[in-house]
């Protein structure tokens, strides 16, 4: 679970520079946008950690409680885990671009969603749902985990998904930053000039 949360949130660092350079029409320059990245992999790992801690409370509760219906007691795990994504959703893309520190992106990303956490979970929810359903005839078909169908299909759905989840904050960070402060595409990308 922590490498995974980890693994993402690089990932999501690297995206940032890429999704604003294809955003603008320019070209893709995959070594520029991973070096952006990683010169804020503290800070994004900070972030990481600040917002998976829940997660994996929630899961070393899981574990502990599996044999007694801890579903109820998982219940305000669910909650702040929803209300952290909503406040923290661009928290990512304003370390990189803003290069701001972990408490001040998470600050600033809480600032952004403010009077917009509605339609951020809207957003979430429908692209959710939309996974779900693209997702729904592989799940018809039974493919053994360990032959090479089983996962070729699994990496094709986990990238697909992961690219998805991973091109969201930047682009929501753009609208937020653009529909509150008036800051269009080619200042919010002229940071990495």
């Amino acid at each position: 679970m922590v490498e995974l949360v980890a693994a993402s949130a690089i990932v999501e660092a690297f995206a940032v520079r890429l999704i604003f350079q294809r955003l603008r029409g320019g070209p893709i320059e995959l070594g520029r946008s991973i070096a952006v990245g990683l010169r804020r992999r503290g800070t994004v790992f900070g972030i990481a950690a600040i917002l998976g801690a829940p997660r994996v409370a929630q899961m070393v509760l899981d574990r502990m409680l599996a044999r007694h219906g801890g579903l109820l007691l998982n219940l305000p795990f669910v909650v702040v885990i929803i209300v952290m994504a909503l406040n923290f959703c661009v928290a990512t893309p304003v370390a990189i671009v803003e290069q701001s520190g972990v408490l001040a992106s998470l600050r600033r990303s809480r600032d952004l969603a403010r009077d917009n956490r509605g339609e951020i979970f809207g957003l979430y929810f429908m692209i959710g749902i939309a996974v779900a359903i693209a997702g729904l005839p592989l799940r018809l078909f039974s493919f053994p985990t360990d032959s090479w169908t089983g996962f070729l299909i699994d990496a094709a759905t986990d990238l697909g998904a992961a690219s998805l989840y991973c091109t969201i904050p930047v682009v929501l960070y753009h609208e937020l930053r653009e529909t509150k402060e008036g800051i269009g595409l080619e200042e919010l990308a002229a940071v990495f000039e």
